[in-house]
């Protein structure tokens, strides 16, 4: 009686036993890549029967960013749908919140600047026909906010930049003059509004001495606005800066006023490590002025291009003296300590550090830069980083940052480099013989350029090696009619006909491709 009632319990544990085991080879066969490559075979090597089928085929997908730059970017995008639905109130209780965070810490400017840049269609410039009604909206509804006035006051200085254009003033034409001096004199009596309800709006700050710099030609009164600036809003790093840059020998001042005015806020670095990098952006001012009187280019319109060349050498030159790189280093370094995120300037530091012949120390800090903020730094900064480490024969970061860039890049089309760096990246993975990593990025290539024969090729190759063989034949024969020459397809159609138990037609193609060779 007791055997009976234990054998049924014994027999459903072993069936349990059996079905998990049965469950975990199923799962650990089906994360095998080599499941795929698994065929029966009669002695001739043609196939009786595939026990799975063709493989998927690898994609390239896409990770989203996680950076406080892409993050912001969100809460942006957001703060904007607020904006456009006339949610005002909303909208300076937002940017009024993100202001006790400190600067940005991508590169150290205001929030404020940040957040109403993203209000607009275009944060780069400005359409009158939608732009001004918002504007106008918003202070009419906040006649007593600093954030409506400043809005509007930097519609009005895009739209004046927009009439005029970027040429000298004796070469733009009257009318543009005009518009331009309109809107400027319309963007000053906001940004004064703004000012007097809120002194420590650094943004409009900013704005108003742009103005005096760039309108007035006045350099004592642009000089006289940044003093009170600087009391008003003492730890802006845009407005110590262009405090420095007007204290520079071409304005009246001096290099020994620059040093001094530097170093102040190198001593103050407890209190504001933003402003320790001064020392930093002295140097460079003062390297700027070297090169361009070595290389004998333009003063008055200040523009490289010459001579770059000479330009940037003798730019190099000045810190490769150790005694300057060391202090150009410590205010750099001071702000890093503070703002490990600071990309634009961990970004400058290895650009100027790989210039003055200090490569390990260069990459480094690319390597930091991009780490930081790589959304905020763009595509374009990441790729030259990832050509920088193949020239110097790195090519594992160059593959791991060439992989990076194209995961930033907002389309692959758009951009002539995504193909070099998919084709590297491939190349890179086939060479290590991983061709499921390969793949998609030779599938990129083709993509974007399906009518060169080695594109072709090299994509019918990805595919012999991920074992879809049919593919590979209508790839590499399309590779053929492209350049009927073109021996490696002959070649690879010779391999997949072998692979596929085709001896005849695989020994018609190597002959064909052996041909090539006599």
């Amino acid at each position: 009686m007791g055997k009976n009632t234990l054998e049924p319990s014994k027999t459903i544990w072993q069936l349990f036993f059996l079905a998990s085991l049965i469950v975990i080879l199923f799962f650990v066969w089906d994360k095998n890549p080599l499941k795929y490559r698994f065929s029966l075979t009669n002695s001739d090597n043609k196939p009786l029967f595939d026990i799975t089928g063709p493989p998927p085929l690898p994609e390239l997908r896409k990770t989203p960013a996680d950076t406080a730059y892409s993050n912001a970017l969100v809460k942006a995008s957001n703060t904007r749908k607020l904006f456009v639905n006339g949610e005002h109130t909303e909208v300076e209780q937002f940017i009024e919140s993100q202001r006790g965070q400190g600067p940005t810490p991508w590169d150290l400017r205001s929030w404020i600047d940040f957040y109403l840049k993203q209000l607009k269609d275009d944060p780069e410039s400005a359409v009158f026909e939608t732009e001004i009604p918002r504007a106008n909206k918003w202070v009419e509804f906040s006649p007593d906010s600093t954030y409506s006035h400043t809005f509007r006051a930097h519609i009005y200085y895009d739209l004046a930049w927009q009439a005029r254009g970027g040429k000298f003033a004796n070469k733009t034409p009257k009318h543009s003059l005009e518009v331009f001096n309109q809107y400027i004199d319309l963007a000053e009596i906001d940004i004064k509004n703004a000012l007097k309800i809120d002194p420590g709006n650094d943004y409009a700050w900013m704005l108003l001495i742009l103005i005096n710099r760039q309108r007035s030609g006045n350099h004592q009164e642009e000089f006289n606005t940044l003093k009170e600036a600087l009391e008003l809003s003492p730890g802006s790093y845009r407005i110590t800066s262009s405090f420095l840059i007007s204290l520079q020998p071409q304005w009246g001042g001096s290099e020994k006023l620059m040093s001094s005015f530097a170093r102040f806020y190198l001593e103050k670095k407890h209190e504001y490590p933003q402003l320790a990098q001064l020392i930093s952006q002295a140097h460079e001012l003062k390297a700027q002025r070297i090169a361009r009187e070595k290389s004998k280019l333009d003063k008055r319109s200040g523009k490289i291009g010459k001579d770059e060349s000479t330009y940037w050498k003798h730019f190099y030159q000045y810190f490769e003296n150790e005694t300057i790189w060391t202090e150009y280093s410590q205010g750099y370094q001071t702000a890093f300590d503070a703002y490990p995120n600071y990309a634009e300037g961990l970004h400058e530091y290895a650009r100027v550090a790989k210039g003055s012949n200090r490569k390990e120390l260069a990459i480094k800090y690319y390597e930091r830069a991009i780490q930081a903020d790589a959304s905020f730094l763009g595509s374009d900064k990441v790729y030259q980083f990832a050509k920088y480490l193949r020239k110097e024969r790195y090519d594992s970061k160059a593959n791991q940052y060439y992989r990076l860039y194209l995961n930033i890049l907002p389309d692959y089309t758009e951009d002539k480099n995504a193909f070099y760096a998919a084709d590297y990246v491939g190349w890179q993975y086939a060479r290590e013989g991983d061709w499921y990593a390969s793949f998609p990025y030779y599938k990129l290539t083709y993509d974007l350029d399906p009518e060169t024969e080695k594109t072709v090729a090299n994509y019918c190759n990805a595919l012999f090696n991920i074992h879809r063989y049919d593919e590979g034949i209508q790839y590499c024969e399309k590779a053929i009619s492209i350049n009927p020459n073109h021996s490696w397809s002959y070649f690879m159609l010779s391999q997949i006909y072998q692979r596929k138990g085709d001896p005849e037609k695989s020994r018609l193609y190597s002959e064909k491709y052996e041909s090539f060779s006599k």
